[in-house]
């Protein structure tokens, strides 16, 4: 590479004839300088220039600088006619300048697909699609789910989950083998809250204040209902299957005034 020295510069001087050959050396030697291949390099070395620090505009409001004490190339734009640092690139991490307030992409310029082989710190996610694999949601500090649909392959252990109108309370951590239903919705003999998934038919809903009713293919089997005392009711196929120590409490309930002791009843 060639930077500019002085080639002549004992025979150019004040006062002197003006010759063409010190002249042309000079001139020669400038051009090789600006030669756009094997011209000056701004290495800071003797005739190749200061080395170039920077990039900017006219005003240096827009610019990239070489930070040399920090080791980084730092970014700027103009701020009202001030040079604000945006981020910078050092070993190993692109860093913003100030903590939240910049922005990667904007709600019309998005960038397409993001790699992350590590750990991502996020302190607000809104996703509007895709999936999330072999992660664990609120290990540390659970919040609010909102959910369409969830479904689990094994066991949702928690204690208190919200689906819907239905709030599912379980005590048992692990195994999620115990717990209780709150505010499940009414239901009806063909559609009954509390169902099973292959029999959706059949299982319990509600029939008026105090009533649990029980059905079957969608067939009302069993009605309770509430009073001083339990009872049972047969439904529609007069179905209901009774222990004998509450079939001997019935007969004893249809008397009047209970009058039929229940051991005359276990003689029946």
């Amino acid at each position: 590479m060639a930077g500019y020295t002085r080639q002549s510069s004992a025979q150019v001087l004040t006062g002197e004839v003006v010759r063409a050959a010190p002249l042309n050396a000079e001139f020669n030697q400038v051009q090789s300088a600006f030669n756009s291949t094997t011209g000056h390099t701004h290495s800071g070395g003797a005739g190749e220039g200061a080395i170039i620090d920077r990039i900017g505009d006219t005003n240096q409001y827009n610019l990239v600088f070489v930070n040399n004490t920090l080791n980084e190339i730092e970014f700027f734009t103009d701020v009202t006619s001030v040079p604000v640092k945006q981020f910078s690139v050092a070993d190993g991490v692109v860093k913003p300048a100030v903590t939240n307030d910049l922005d990667l992409g904007s709600s019309s310029n998005k960038f397409k697909d993001l790699y992350i082989d590590g750990t991502a710190y996020l302190t607000t996610v809104d996703m509007d699609g895709g999936t999330i694999d072999n992660a664990v949601i609120g290990s540390v500090t659970p919040a609010v789910g909102t959910f369409t649909t969830v479904n689990a392959s094994s066991v949702v252990s928690s204690g208190g989950i919200t689906f819907g109108d239905a709030t599912v309370q379980t005590s048992a951590a692990e195994k999620g083998d115990t717990g209780t239903v709150e505010a499940a919705a009414d239901g009806t003999a063909a559609l009954p809250s509390i169902s099973f998934t292959s029999d959706q038919d059949t299982g319990l809903f509600r029939d008026g204040s105090g009533t649990v009713k029980v059905t079957s293919d969608g067939t009302e089997e069993l009605t309770l209902l509430r009073s001083s005392q339990a009872q049972a009711e047969a439904g529609t196929n007069n179905s209901v299957m009774m222990t004998p120590l509450r079939t001997a409490q019935a007969i004893q309930e249809l008397s009047p005034n209970n009058a039929i002791p229940l051991a005359f009843v276990g003689f029946l």
